[in-house]
């Protein structure tokens, strides 16, 4: 009995991650964080797609508000440089 040869998918040589999505989410917070004067290193369309936000203190509940914003979207703190994504 002759089994029909089994088709599988060669292994890619190197995968290339395509950068993070547009997100209207980020965008408008961004936006915000930006209007506050906290600088904002964006390079989602760069080779490495992260994104910067250089909050490392939270002085009042408005940054505290902020820094939570930022964690429920994804981004992670990273202590002394502030969170990316």
């Amino acid at each position: 009995m002759m089994r029909p040869p089994t088709v599988t998918k060669p292994a890619p040589s190197s995968v290339i991650a395509p950068p993070p999505a547009r997100s209207w989410g980020i965008d408008r917070l961004l936006s915000e964080v930006a209007d506050w004067g906290i600088p904002v290193d964006d390079d989602r369309d760069g080779l490495l797609g992260r994104i910067w936000v250089n909050h490392t203190s939270a002085p009042d509940r408005r940054y505290r508000e902020l820094a939570r914003k930022l964690l429920a979207l994804g981004f992670e703190f990273w202590s002394g440089k502030g969170y990316w994504r």
